[in-house]
């Protein structure tokens, strides 16, 4: 599928028919259920996320990240570059651009926004993550902030439809649990960021 027909079809993709949880549920690890039931989102975090889109050898890309294997609770986790709203943020898009530009260098003012998808809430942090799906029309060079990102790295959206959602067991501060989750080459895309990538999937595919 060429790059001007993925961004048409996200873009004219209608809100009120977005997959949100049916998409997100397909990757959910069995604790979310209970972790969900007991959660009070009222009193959640606000962020955002860029879902990077832009051409390159016939294909689209998407950009990731690897965040540092440290103590917090998305320790080595891939992820959409993105991060928590500050007061001074103008609204929650410009807060997934802004963060985007500190953690890899993507440039602010050559991103257009097209799409928001469906908010997902992450327990464990107490964020209540809005995804934005935005495009340039060139590769952005890449600046890497190390001190909130390990790697920085990229998935065709051809290798994404070809991707397959699989069982296995990792290990989650130092615990060993069974989690649905794409692979990618040496990569275990899973938690809050691969249900984004389902919902994605599923509005390309639809």
């Amino acid at each position: 599928m060429l790059f001007e027909d993925i961004l048409k079809k996200i873009q004219n993709f209608p809100v009120d028919k977005l997959p949100g949880v049916n998409s997100h549920s397909k990757l959910y690890p069995q604790y979310r259920f209970k972790d969900l039931e007991n959660a009070d989102k009222s009193k959640a975090k606000k962020s955002a996320v860029l879902i990077l889109l832009y051409p390159q050898n016939g294909d689209t890309i998407i950009t990731l990240i690897k965040r540092p294997t440290d103590d917090s609770h998305h320790s080595g986790q891939i992820a959409f570059p993105g991060g928590k709203y500050e007061e001074k943020d103008k609204d929650l898009s410009f807060t997934a651009l802004r963060e985007a530009f500190e953690e890899t260098g993507i440039p602010q003012n050559e991103v257009k926004i097209i799409k928001e998808l469906s908010d997902l809430f992450i327990p464990v942090s107490n964020f209540l993550v809005k995804p934005f799906v935005g495009f340039m029309t060139n590769s952005p060079e890449y600046t890497k902030n190390d001190s909130e990102v390990d790697e920085i790295f990229t998935i065709s959206v051809s290798e994404l439809i070809k991707s397959n959602i699989v069982n296995k067991e990792i290990s989650i501060r130092g615990n060993i649990i069974e989690v649905p989750l794409f692979e990618y080459k040496n990569y275990n895309i899973w938690g809050a960021t691969a249900m984004i990538i389902s919902e994605l999937k599923d509005i390309i595919e639809n």
